[in-house]
Parts: structure tokens; C-alpha cells; sequence
């Protein structure tokens, strides 16, 4: 389930350079769909730390599967925007 979420929210995401060259109205259309199919991650992420990690690894555990967060644009955005040159 993370994966196939985080995929289709990377593929959304490199996707937006291109949305707004398109118009302001696919590019907040493709932000809403992302952050709609990225929401139940939260949720998944709680249970997972609930039902795998020692008590004392919960913060470490919380960290690394909330990272995608911050670390997936820094990926896809400028792939999206070379894809978006050609």
C-alpha cells in the first residue's frame, strides 16, 4: 500500500512543472489529487509504528516513514521539470 501511494504521488508530482505550464487549473487539480491519495498514509503510518516498533523506537520510527514527505520533491520535481523541457 506505501508503495503503490507514494509511486502514484511521485509520478503526480513530477507531472507538475508540466500542469502548470499547462494552466493554474491542472496544476491545482493534480495538488489536490496528490494530497488526496497521499492522506491515508498518515493513518498507515501510525498503525505501522504501533505494531512494529519498541517503545523506545517510536520517534525513529515516525521520522523515517514521514521523511518520503520532505525527501520525495527533492527528487521528482526537477526530474518533472526536465520532463517538462522536452
Amino acid at each position: 500500500t506505501l508503495f503503490i501511494i507514494g509511486t502514484v504521488s511521485a509520478v503526480l508530482c513530477a507531472f507538475t512543472p508540466q500542469a502548470i505550464s499547462v494552466s493554474i487549473e491542472l496544476f491545482v487539480a493534480l495538488r489536490f489529487v496528490s494530497g488526496f491519495i497521499t492522506a491515508p498514509l498518515f493513518p498507515v503510518i501510525g498503525t505501522i509504528i504501533e505494531d512494529w516498533a519498541a517503545m523506545d523506537e517510536k520517534d525513529m520510527f515516525i521520522a523515517i516513514l514521514s521523511a518520503h514527505i520532505e525527501i520525495a520533491p527533492l527528487f521528482t520535481l526537477p526530474i518533472g521539470s526536465l520532463i517538462a523541457e522536452k
